[in-house]
């Protein structure tokens, strides 16, 4: 979507899509993760995917990762990019 629509910056990606978030990560081209400056991401324990495994994918790609947990279970990832990280 980011280079059908010619997008060359995102200040905020937003990620909620309940169990897929890995996928979606995994869908980002390298080209683009330089575009984007932060992530901000819902996940639910006991998924498929853990948090643990989420907060690693995005520090490869050369983010600093927050996580806040909930008594419900979720946990929020917030993820800045950190300037002049190399992606991965």
């Amino acid at each position: 979507i980011i280079a059908e629509l010619g997008i060359e910056h995102i200040d905020l990606l937003k990620i909620d899509a309940e169990k897929c978030e890995m996928d979606i990560i995994n869908g980002i081209t390298d080209e683009n993760w330089e575009k984007i400056d932060q992530v901000v991401m819902e996940a639910h324990e006991g998924e498929i995917v853990s948090v643990n495994q989420l907060c690693a994918m995005l520090e490869s790609k050369g983010y600093q990762v927050k996580v806040e947990h909930n008594s419900a279970g979720i946990s929020n990832l917030y993820a800045i990019r950190i300037t002049g990280a190399a992606n991965g």
